[in-house]
């Protein structure tokens, strides 16, 4: 009887995984029973006992299997009711798209559904171009989006996009995370191609107000808070980390405080930039963002005392392959960028990943150093094309981890002194682009997925645990019989 038991259980879980992929209720039943029901008849063949009627061997055999297989059935069918009426959606044809793309990295079927329940929003982006006398161009790309949700899908992949379709056109790009959360991801990669023709666009054309000096990169330290801040015509270009403490993803409201703090002090734009440089075990709270806060509003007072000087710049970068996705590396690779403005010179090391180790960040750095790197600072661009590829808690690997340590060292450390060499001397402009009638996640669909799957868990266990005990004693019961 044990041996039937053990069938059954064989049962209940294959069902839940056939139904959970496959969505068609009879093919999952038939595909759930028919190993187990093979095994039964050569085991039944070999070692039957023949003392027991074959009438009741065959209603043990059903019972046993039909009852294991029900409450599966009953559990799939009972949550997918629930998320339905509570929250509106298909919980398993969600579940199905999930692994489709987890599995097979077809996104279509997850995008279709996160757009349905998307929200149309105006995304802006932040466009520093500089030109050199050799006709080089270099720019930044600052977008309000959030590079997520994973994979894939929506955003996930579109700094690496970015910086290839620059790089096609003879222009150097660098893709920096700007302070954004999950809420800002793209609800499907289709919206991807509209962002990157406004783009080019907008390069397309030559910009009205063209500047030639800027004041110095001012490093400000406040509490656990340091902030890189300058001044490019009338606007604060300010980047933030918390490093060696955790800097991931700062919440919208912080950005929000932040800018209403620029245009007090006369600015006419504020870029705000999250280094995401460094996943810790702490995790910050309001007094944290807080302080963040108020150091780039003493920032903002110091910079605004600095004198304008010409500017000095050079870009490097190492293009990476997709084979090193599953490493933390995203295919926007690695930039480097050295600005000299007087005496002040500084580098700024740009990642195509999600985070990194704090370890590896002070290793680097103190690399740098020793090579004769007066300032120096790394990010990441917070790409989600390096999420749900590996088996661990983060489903990602962090960038000096031991997947990627060496190589993002030596990468990084080429990128670096080749940024160093030959600066030129370059005039920039500051643009701004609005994009219409983009579908992001927004908050509401973040907030419902959150609570459907906590909710149905807590659900499932319940179920689970009166379903498959009746069905488990019930069986013993009956072959005590």
């Amino acid at each position: 009887m044990t041996m039937l038991i053990g069938f059954g259980a064989s049962c209940a879980i294959r069902y839940l995984v056939l139904r959970s992929m496959e969505g068609k209720k009879g093919r999952s039943i038939i595909g759930a029973l028919t190993q187990p029901v093979i095994g039964i008849f050569f085991y039944e063949l070999m070692i039957r006992d023949m003392q027991i009627p074959l009438e009741m061997e065959i209603l043990r055999v059903f019972y046993v299997l039909g009852s294991f297989t029900i409450v599966s059935w009953f559990l799939l069918e009972a949550i997918d009711v629930y998320l339905k009426k509570t929250y509106g959606f298909d919980g398993l044809k969600f579940f199905q798209a999930f692994l489709k793309n987890w599995l097979l990295g077809e996104a279509e079927d997850l995008e279709k559904m996160l757009y349905e329940r998307s929200e149309e929003d105006d995304v802006e982006i932040y466009i520093v171009e500089f030109l050199s006398k050799n006709n080089k161009r270099y720019v930044f790309i600052i977008p309000k989006i959030h590079f997520g949700p994973f994979r894939n899908v929506g955003s996930s992949e579109l700094p690496a996009k970015i910086i290839k379709r620059l790089r096609e056109r003879g222009i150097i790009g660098v893709v920096f995370h700007y302070a954004t959360t999950h809420e800002k991801d793209l609800a499907t990669s289709k919206d991807n191609e509209k962002i990157l023709e406004e783009i080019i666009r907008e390069l397309e054309n030559k910009s009205k107000k063209i500047y030639d000096k800027a004041t110095p990169i001012l490093e400000n330290k406040h509490g656990n808070t340091r902030v890189y801040c300058q001044i490019l015509g009338e606007t604060a270009l300010i980047i933030v980390t918390r490093a060696p403490r955790t800097t991931d993803d700062l919440p919208i409201w912080v950005e929000k405080a932040i800018t209403a703090k620029a245009q007090e002090k006369g600015f006419r734009e504020a870029i705000l930039i999250d280094a995401h440089n460094s996943l810790n075990v702490d995790k910050p709270g309001e007094e944290d963002f807080l302080e963040v806060i108020k150091s780039v509003e003493k920032a903002f007072d110091k910079t605004l005392k600095l004198k304008r000087e010409s500017l000095f710049l050079n870009i490097s970068q190492i293009i990476t392959s997709k084979k090193m996705l599953r490493m933390g590396l995203g295919e926007g690779g690695i930039s480097s960028i050295t600005i000299r403005i007087g005496s002040d010179e500084k580098t700024f090391i740009v990642f195509d990943g999600n985070n990194m180790l704090p370890e590896f960040r002070e290793e680097l750095l103190k690399r740098l150093e020793m090579k004769g790197f007066k300032s120096c600072e790394l990010l990441t661009t917070d790409t989600h094309s390096v999420s749900a590829l590996t088996t661990n808690m983060r489903g990602y690997s962090l960038i000096g981890e031991k997947e990627n340590y060496e190589i993002a060292l030596e990468y990084a450390e080429k990128t670096a002194m080749e940024s160093k060499r030959e600066l030129a001397k370059v005039n920039y402009s500051v643009r701004k682009i609005v994009i219409r009638g983009v579908r992001v996640l927004g908050k509401s669909i973040l907030d419902e997925l959150a609570k459907a799957i906590n909710t149905s868990l807590k659900r499932a266990k319940k179920y689970a645990i009166v379903g498959y005990s009746i069905a488990f004693i019930s069986s013993l019961l009956l072959g005590v019989i």
